[in-house]
Parts: structure tokens; C-alpha cells; sequence
């Protein structure tokens, strides 16, 4: 179940707080006060906690529906994409009982009894992009909201096993139905389906039909359960309880298959209707296979189908299937005889469709994309008139007060401006506004007594675009006054009261004027400032009333707002502000900012200075850098997909408080708090790790993190804890850490990293100071390794820079007709392979103890990707072990490695081909002296045999001979999943250990032996690269997953979690 919003200590470096799931549509300051909105509800500051929500609203796509009777009376359940899902009255759509909040897509519902007791059962995903089988079943209790079962599928999958506690295990759940008055799944069992009761777990009849069905329909009729299945193009139908084909199977016209089926009554009786790849939809008796006594539909294309029967004539509901974003519903009468005749068409913008009852009378209910649920009389059309019916505004949106009840207004495509109960989320109102199709622009204030409602629409006048703002009276809906209409483009609208006047701005998104307009005199003043503004507010400095807008190319100005006069202006933001605020920090006017590099600042209004650094709310992963200019600036196709969306200074529990949020573009990240009086604890990154090392500094075993955020943390293997502050460059956009080593060299130790940037830097690990960088690419670092030998230590890097069109290829020698991985050495130049967009791959070396370069640049042949590097000891020489991927690599599945000797550029031994390509896990280990590579390999005992299928597991290569060391380590409980996410390796008390993370399993083995040691799993987790090292005689080994901000550590011994 997901767990409620609320405010959490930030589990990163920075934020003091950071909000839980992220939903909050609306982050504003009113006042001083910081209001977040959840959906249709205001939260409370402090705890980020709502109250009980009747919005009946859902965030996002409705995606199932279903109709049936609860406690007496007829109601409608709708789920959405984020798992939402709310039980409704069948008359006015008002929340009955509790919503319920799942983990992910809601595929089917049905209404049903569990043990005794009205439930709601709900099939679904852990996600919003899960497949349309569901993957889990839970069952809901819908008075309480409170889950009461959740079902998963056994590891036999004809026989369904019950997980009353945890996650269940994956299965696919392709239907929910009513048979013999209980709630029955239709999913994949083995080869087939199979129907099963939940409650037991036990299946209702044998294994049937097809595995993996493209689509399926099921129903009751005269105590049978029927699944119809359709895949390559054609339909059978089953009985569910005995697993027999009901009739032959439904052929399709000559090239024209089936693409959907659905099951429904003719005249009392069960047909098969099939619409084609074309759009005619067949109908058929499904016991003889025979064409059914009815009209053939064509050129319908539909997306979902309803039949019933209704005055004795059969009726089709229809969703069209070519535009499902503004797809009407289309109610067909259908004869047995001439054509279907259409005699209703019902709103538009539908998504799922059910078929219900209000009040004795059969309804119509859709689900929408927007996630509205409307409801329309399926014999007049009508649509129900109930504010939990119809389009919830999606629009600008904006918090006020009337008579101090808290209030949300918003504004939508509809045309209406919406009203709600800011605490519970009660729809209250929907207002008509004459003459409007979109609302724009939302303001309020308290003005003359009254709460006053600024909306601003839009709308083409001949070839002229106008903007219209009008003023309404919140209580009575009475307009206010004349409204104002001009020409052009505004991008933002606010409104103040000063005085006894209302001060309306409007702002341009062009090069326009800002507009100043006095609602009572009508007087209109423009700003003699003509360019875009990309944020605006207004607040109170000093008794005045100010104004502060971010103007393109000028900062940020803050100004009079009854003189116009100029008070400050602030610079500092790299790139476009997007947002801005005004608060007070104890006696200190101070403003705050937010911009496209993803930073919020705040500034003294006085002098114009900021206070303190950046804060960084969302790393901006397009934000790039000009090696010729030294600048970071923003691509411009993804201009504002990161940047900070709403900045508030607030008083936070009596404690000042900046508040912000980011948008990454359709979805928003949580808000995220400072206390601006405290420094922030670290605990971890602000952003994701990229790259962990292990090593010792000052006698202790360490563990070396970098970020996208630019920093390196140092962790202490014993404790897991953060030692010394974080090893930065100390700009305020720092690039990205790409690769991190960690090694002794020149009596101390040394960390050595690569950034996005293409700089090799340095740090004293003990001490943190700044070292001189060794060098630097014209593009991001790829990858960087260490290794010593006869008192000197190299550094390796391979990264991105300029062409070189005389070389193609690295170790090529004249006589050779091919290189190690099969490629030509005469290849013809091509030079689209030596764009900026594809720049050469290099490798360069240093000596890490006196910063020299080592040997010569080495040059990656132009059709080749650097994945993996590792930089070892072979026969006294240097040599690097390089995995390779590209589509001409001369090995099956498109990888190799390759050795090469780092100072005469001759390759060391053969190519390691036949790597696993989607998981080309790399490491390389010392096995009883000898440097051999561990990778993920394909085994072929035929390899010029396309159609086998290899056998997959960890091997152990010597790199100078290509002798496999060890058989082959597969992990059993990993199925056929044998691919390696990430690798390492260490010698502990003289033997080699290979540590592996696959399937979700860590686990230590030795590479001689192929035995897992110890015999069970270190941890069940799936992490993305790995380190390790010795501490107190005892192995450790970290790594990092998905999003991870931190290491984990574990012992390699006991398993127990360090960190």
C-alpha cells in the first residue's frame, strides 16, 4: 500500500527535509505561509499530512472500471494509472467508504464478497507502465481503505499459492470474474490459462487455450465460464471448467486478422463479436463457429466494446479506437437484418468504458485520460449534472479564503472555474464563464471585503491572438468591473490589493510591455521594460508593496509596485530563473530564486547579495559544458525540462525555511526544505551515485563514491559512516563524477576521478586538499582504472575527444590484414563517424605519483564503444583489458575484450568474445598470480549455429592465453537469468574471491572452483557496479542500485548489512 505524503528527513546531503511521492501540484506562499497541495486538498505545512480526501478525484488516466452493488445500493469503482481507486455512488459519483491507494496501474476491478464481507478486489501493477496483465491481486476492505489479502502465483504455475504477508510473487492476471457468486481471476498458468479461486488458491478447471494470449474476453452464461483467446490473428473459446474448446476455432477474412474479441448477448444468446486488423467487426455463435444472426460493423476500429440488450434490441456501446485521447463514446443500435444504426454519441476524451445502473436506469460511465469519470443516461444521453461527474479542472489553480474557510480554485480546458474545499477536497462549485473555452491565468485577493478572482483566458481574433482578464466576486460569482483585453502573449498573471486599490499584472512571454492595471479607475499602465518575463510575484518589503519579476537576459528585478521604481536587482543564475519569491528571514527582506541549472539562491534585498551557496533542488542532467568557452548552459531542445518550478521563504514551524520545487517534464519531483539558520547534515548525495572504489587511507579500508552531483564522499568500511567533508572542485556547477579510483602513490594516498567535463582530477585522500589535475579530454571521462608495479602507479583513462582522421584504430600494425576484433585496417574514412556528435574514444595514461604522462594518446577505432576498463599487471608490463561493444565486433552478440600492452600499444593474448551484450559485466581478478578477466559469457558448442541458444554464465579467462581458469558459476536460484549487473573481485589470505551481483542476488565465489563461498547469498539486492576490500581479516563489499544516494555495505562472511 503506499504510505500517506508526508515531510522526511532527507536521506541526502542538503535538503533538511524532502516531501514523500512527490504529488504536490501546487507550492505558493501566501503571506509568509507555505501552502502544498496534494490533488484537490491543502497539507498541512508542517507534517505534509491531509486530511480525510473526498475529492473522488483521480491524478491521472482512469485505466479500469466496473460497476456492481455494495450495501444495497449501486455504485462504480474507477482505478487510475497510480494506483488510485475510488468506490462511487451509482447516482451521484460521491465517494463511498474510503479510497483506496495501491502501488501502481490498476488493470481490472470487480466487486465481489471476501470471507463473509462486501470487498473490492483490484488487479494490478507495481508501476505506471506495467503490462495490461496485472502481475498482483489484492482485495480491499471499502469501508476502511484497508488492504486486507494480497495473492500472488506459487512457483507451480497451474496452482495459485496465497501470500497473506509481503509482495506476492509475479504471475498474469488477465481478468477478473463473477462465477458461481465469487470473484474469480482468469491467468497464465504454464502453457496455458487457468481460472482460479483466490481465497484458496485452488484452480476452478484445468490448464487451457494459449500461453501468452494477445487478448482474452471472459463471462458467465447459464453457469458456464467462457474465455475467448486471441492470438496470431484468430479467436478460439473455452470452457473454463473443463479446459475443452467450445466450438471450432474463428477464422478471420484472407489477410485481414482479428486484432480484438469481445463477448456479449444476441437475442439471449452468447456471441463472439472480432473485429479485424481493417475494422469490421464479425460476430459468431461461438458453439458452431457460425456468422450470428447480426449486422456486421465496419470501419469501426474500436478500442474497447460493451453489448447488451436494451428494449429487446441489441446494443453496442464503443469506444473509437484511432484518437483515444478525444474518442467519443458511440451507443449503436444493431438489427439482425440491414446496418447498425448510431443513436448516441457521449463525451469525448474517454479511456475505459462500463456499463452501469443510477437509480433503475442503465448509465453509461467513462473513465478519461484526464482522469475525470462522467456518467450519461444511456437511453436520452444526458449527462449527469453531479460535480463528481465531469472534467476536474487541470489548469492553473490557486488558494484563497472565504469567510476563513480555506478554498482551492481552479481553472481547466472546460471553459468552467472549479471550487473546492481546500481540506477534505469536496467539490463545491463549477462557475460558467461566458464566451470562454480555456482558462489561462488564476489570481485571488482580498479586496474591498471580498474575496476577488482574477482569470485570464485566451482566444484568436482574425490573425490577432488576445488575452482577456476579468475579475469575479468569489461568494457570488458577480463580475466585477469592465474586463481588459489586449493583444499578445502573457505568460503570467498576479494580483495585490495596495490600498484601497487592486493592482493587476500581467506579464509577457514575449517582448512585450508588462501590463499594470487598476480594475477600479480602468486605468492601464505599461512597464517601460519590453522583454520576456519568465517568473513573477509580489510582497511586501519595508510596508511597500514590491514586485519582483525574472526578466530574460536582466535577472531578476525587484520594483515599486506603485511607482514602478526600481528597488533591486539580483544576478547569479547561470541560465533562465523560472521562479521567484519574496519573504523575510528574522528582520531581513530577502528573495528567492529558482532556475533552469536546477538551483534555488536566495538574496539580500537590500544590496542585492546572495546568502550563502546555491541550494541544489534537481540535478539538470542536460545542463552541459563548453570546454571552449569554460560555461555551462542548457540544451536548447530540452530547455526547462529540469528547472526549478515554485520557490517559497517561509516560517516553518517557527524555524525560516526555503521551500522548493523542481519539475522533470510532465512529472514534478517532491518539494525539498532548507532551514536556512542550520547547516545541512550529510548523509549520502545529493544526487545519484555514478561510481564507488575501494581502497585504505591513514591504515583504514575505505569505500569512494561519486555523483552526478559532482562531489566524492570518502566511507568507512568498518562503519559505514562518511569520513572527512566531501572532496569537491568547489564550483557552483560542478560536472558529474563519471569514474573514481582509489590508490596509494607517492607516500599517500590519492583518489583520481573523471568528470562529464573531461577533467582527470585529484584529491589527497587523507586530508581532502586539491590536487593538480593530470590532464583533461575535450569530452566526458568514460571510464579510469589504477595498478601498480615496481614502486610506480599508473592511471588509465579512456574518454571522448577531438578526431583524429589519421587513426583508425588501436594496435593495428601494418602487415595486419585485421585487427583483434576482425575490422579491417584499410576501412575506408567515413566522416560522420568524427562529428561532435561522435567523437573518438582516447586513451591516456599518468604516472599517479608525479603527475607525468605515461606512453601515447591511444586512439579507439571509430566504430567502437568503450564499455568496461581495467588496468592490471601481466609479465612485469602494464596492460590494459578493455571491453568493447559495437555492431561490427567480429563475436557473437557484438562484445569482446581485449588486452593491450599500455606503453607499446601490442595486444597481450586473444579476444574474449561471446559476451552477454545487454549485461557486459567486467572485472579482472588475480587467480593464483595470473590476471584473468570475469565477465558474463554466451557458450555456443556450435557457433556458426544461429538458432541455438547459449548456455549463460561466469567466466574466468587468463588475459595473456584465453585459458579458461574455472568452470563455469551459475547461480541456481537465478533460473535462466544469469546475467551479471556488476562484478569484482579481491584476494583475501592468499585466495581470489569474485563477488557478482545477478538476478537480484549478491554472492562471493571463487573463480577456480565455481563455488559459491559463502554458500548462501550475501544479500538479496541488485546493484549496479561493485567494490570491495578487507577489514579485520573479514571481506566487505559495497555497491550502489538504481537512484541509490548512498552505499551499501555488507560483510562478505555473515551477510549482515553494514550500511
Amino acid at each position: 500500500m503506499v504510505e500517506e505524503s508526508q515531510w522526511m528527513a532527507s536521506p541526502r546531503t542538503g535538503p533538511h527535509r524532502t516531501f514523500a511521492h512527490g504529488w504536490v501540484e501546487l507550492l505558493t506562499g501566501r503571506d509568509g505561509r507555505l501552502d502544498l497541495v496534494e490533488g484537490r486538498q491543502l497539507l498541512d505545512p508542517v507534517t505534509g499530512r491531509a486530511g480525510r480526501d473526498r475529492s473522488g478525484r483521480h491524478r491521472w488516466e482512469v485505466t479500469a472500471l466496473a460497476a456492481g452493488r455494495l450495501h444495497g445500493r449501486d455504485v462504480v469503482v474507477s482505478g487510475d494509472r497510480l494506483g488510485t481507486v475510488w468506490v462511487r455512488d451509482g447516482v451521484s459519483g460521491a465517494p463511498v467508504g474510503e479510497v483506496l491507494r495501491t502501488d501502481g496501474r490498476v488493470t481490472a476491478l470487480a466487486i465481489g464478497d471476501h470471507q463473509g464481507r462486501a470487498a473490492v478486489f483490484v488487479a494490478g501493477n507495481d508501476s505506471a507502465w506495467g503490462p495490461d496483465a496485472a502481475m498482483m491481486l489484492t482485495v480491499w476492505d471499502p469501508d476502511t481503505g484497508e488492504r486486507t489479502h494480497a495473492y500472488g502465483d506459487a512457483k507451480d504455475a497451474t496452482v495459485r499459492a496465497r501470500l497473506v504477508d509481503g509482495p506476492p510473487a509475479q504471475t498474469a492476471i488477465y481478468a477478473l470474474v463473477t462465477f458461481a457468486g465469487r470473484i474469480v481471476t482468469v491467468e497464465a498458468a504454464g502453457s496455458g490459462l487457468c481460472v482460479c479461486e483466490p481465497e484458496t488458491g485452488s484452480p476452478v478447471g484445468p490448464v487451457f487455450g494459449d500461453d501468452e494470449p494477445f487478448r482474452i474476453a471472459a463471462t458467465t452464461v447459464d453457469d458456464r465460464l467462457l474465455v475467448a483467446t486471441l492470438k496470431k490473428g484468430r479467436v478460439r473459446v473455452w470452457s473454463a471448467r473443463t479446459g475443452e474448446p467450445v466450438g471450432p476455432p474463428l477464422e478471420p477474412p484472407t489477410d485481414d486478422p482479428f486484432w480484438e474479441v469481445w463477448l456479449g448477448p444476441v437475442a439471449g444468446r452468447l456471441t463472439v463479436f472480432a473485429q479485424t486488423d481493417s475494422g469490421s467487426v464479425r460476430a459468431f455463435a461461438p458453439d458452431t463457429g457460425e456468422p450470428a444472426p447480426v449486422a456486421v460493423v465496419d470501419g469501426l476500429h474500436v478500442a474497447s466494446m460493451l453489448v447488451t440488450e436494451l428494449d429487446g434490441h441489441t446494443t453496442v456501446v464503443s469506444k473509437d479506437y484511432n484518437n483515444s485521447y478525444s474518442s467519443p463514446v458511440l451507443v449503436w443500435t444493431v438489427p439482425s437484418a440491414g446496418a447498425p444504426e448510431l443513436v448516441g454519441r457521449f463525451g469525448s476524451n474517454a479511456s475505459h468504458v462500463v456499463l452501469a445502473a443510477a437509480a433503475g436506469r442503465p448509465t453509461v460511465v467513462t473513465g478519461a485520460v484526464d482522469g475525470g469519470v462522467r456518467q450519461f443516461d444511456l437511453t436520452t444521453g444526458v449527462q449527469s449534472p453531479s460535480l463528481y461527474h465531469g472534467c476536474d479542472a487541470s489548469g492553473p489553480m490557486v488558494v484563497t479564503e472565504v469567510d476563513s474557510r480555506p478554498l482551492l480554485v481552479g481553472g481547466g480546458s472546460d471553459g468552467l472555474v472549479w471550487l473546492w474545499d481546500a481540506v477534505s477536497g469536496t467539490p463545491l462549485a463549477r462557475r460558467p464563464l461566458p464566451d470562454t473555452e480555456n482558462v489561462t491565468h488564476l489570481a485571488a485577493a482580498r479586496w474591498s471585503g471580498r474575496t476577488v478572482v482574477v482569470v485570464g483566458d485566451a482566444f484568436w481574433k482574425g490573425d490577432t491572438y488576445y488575452q482577456r482578464v476579468r475579475l469575479w466576486d468569489l461568494a457570488t460569482w458577480a463580475p466585477i468591473g469592465t474586463p481588459l483585453t489586449v493583444a499578445g502573449t502573457y505568460g503570467h498573471l498576479t494580483c495585490v490589493a495596495v490600498g484601497d486599490s487592486l493592482l493587476v499584472l500581467l506579464a509577457p512571454s514575449s517582448d512585450e510591455p508588462l501590463i499594470r492595471w487598476d480594475p477600479a479607475s480602468g486605468e492601464v499602465r505599461e512597464d517601460r521594460h519590453r522583454t520576456q518575463v519568465t517568473a513573477l510575484t509580489v510582497g511586501t518589503v519595508a510596508g511597500r508593496t514590491v514586485v519582483a519579476t525574472a526578466e530574460e537576459g536582466r535577472g531578476v528585478r525587484v520594483w515599486d509596485a506603485a511607482t514602478g521604481d526600481d528597488l533591486c536587482i539580483v544576478t547569479g543564475h547561470p541560465g533562465p530563473v523560472s521562479a521567484v519569491g519574496i519573504g523575510r528571514v528574522g528582520a531581513r527582506a530577502v528573495c528567492a530564486t529558482g532556475g533552469h541549472d536546477g538551483t534555488a539562491r536566495v538574496w539580500d534585498l537590500a544590496s542585492g547579495a546572495p546568502l550563502g551557496e546555491p541550494y541544489l533542488v534537481r540535478h539538470n542532467p542536460d545542463w552541459v559544458h563548453d570546454p571552449q568557452t569554460g560555461r555551462w548552459g542548457e540544451e536548447i531542445n530540452n530547455a526547462g525540462r529540469y528547472a526549478v518550478h515554485a520557490v517559497v521563504v517561509t516560517d516553518w514551524d517557527g524555524r525560516p525555511a526555503l521551500a522548493a520545487r523542481a519539475v522533470r517534464q510532465h512529472a514534478a519531483d517532491g518539494p525539498v526544505l532548507w532551514f536556512l539558520n542550520d547547516p545541512p547534515t550529510p548523509t549520502g548525495h545529493r544526487l545519484e551515485i555514478t561510481c564507488i572504489a575501494a581502497g585504505t587511507v591513514a591504515g583504514r579500508a575505505v569505500f569512494v563514491t561519486g555523483s552526478l552531483d559532482g562531489s566524492l564522499l570518502r566511507w568507512d568500511a568498518a562503519t559505514g559512516r562518511l569520513t572527512g567533508e566531501p572532496l569537491t572542485v568547489g564550483t557552483p556547477h560542478p560536472a558529474p563524477i563519471t569514474c573514481v579510483a582509489l590508490a596509494e602513490a607517492g607516500g599517500r594516498s590519492v583518489v583520481v576521478a573523471g568528470d562529464k567535463s573531461g577533467e582527470i582530477l585529484r584529491w589527497d585522500a587523507a586530508s581532502g586538499e586539491r590536487l593538480p589535475p593530470l590532464g583533461r579530454f575535450a569530452g566526458p571521462v568514460h571510464e579510469l582504472s589504477v595498478a601498480g608495479h615496481d614502486g610506480r602507479v599508473l592511471v588509465l583513462a579512456g574518454g571522448s575527444d577531438e578526431d583524429h582522421r589519421d587513426d583508425i584504430g588501436v594496435g593495428i600494425e601494418e602487415d595486419q590484414d585485421e585487427d583483434a576484433f576482425g575490422i579491417s585496417s584499410e576501412v575506408e574514412f567515413d566522416s560522420e563517424f568524427f562529428d561532435s556528435a561522435n567523437p573518438l574514444t582516447v586513451f591516456r595514461c599518468w604516472d599517479l605519483g608525479t603527475g607525468e604522462p605515461y606512453g601515447e594518446t591511444q586512439r579507439l577505432a571509430r566504430y567502437w564503444y568503450l564499455v568496461r576498463q581495467e588496468l592490471t599487471v601481466v609479465d612485469g608490463r602494464f596492460v590494459a583489458a578493455t571491453l568493447i561493444r559495437d555492431a561490427v565486433v567480429d563475436t557473437p552478440g557484438g562484445c569482446g575484450v581485449w588486452a593491450w600492452d599500455v606503453q607499446t600499444r601490442q595486444r597481450v593474448g586473444p579476444t574474449h568474445g561471446c559476451l552477454a551484450e545487454d549485461h557486459p559485466a567486467f572485472a579482472v581478478a588475480l587467480v593464483d598470480g595470473r590476471a584473468a578477466a570475469v565477465f558474463t559469457e554466451d557458450i555456443y558448442s556450435d557457433p556458426d549455429d544461429e538458432a541455438e541458444e547459449p548456455e549463460r554464465g561466469l567466466q574466468v579467462r587468463d588475459l595473456a592465453t584465453g585459458e579458461r581458469l574455472g568452470p563455469t558459476f551459475r547461480d541456481h536460484e537465478c533460473g535462466d537469468s544469469q546475467y551479471a549487473d556488476a562484478v569484482t573481485s579481491l584476494v583475501h589470505r592468499g585466495q581470489p574471491v569474485v563477488f557478482s551481483s545477478c538476478a537480484g542476488t549478491l554472492r562471493g565465489w571463487d573463480p577456480r572452483t565455481g563455488e559459491a563461498i559463502p554458500p548462501n547469498p550475501i544479500a538479496e539486492v541488485r546493484l549496479y557496479s561493485l567494490a570491495a576490500t578487507v577489514v579485520a581479516g573479514e571481506p566487505i563489499v559495497a555497491g550502489y542500485g538504481f537512484e541509490d544516494t548512498a552505499p551499501q555495505i555488507w560483510s562478505a562472511v555473515s551477510g549482515r548489512a553494514i550500511r
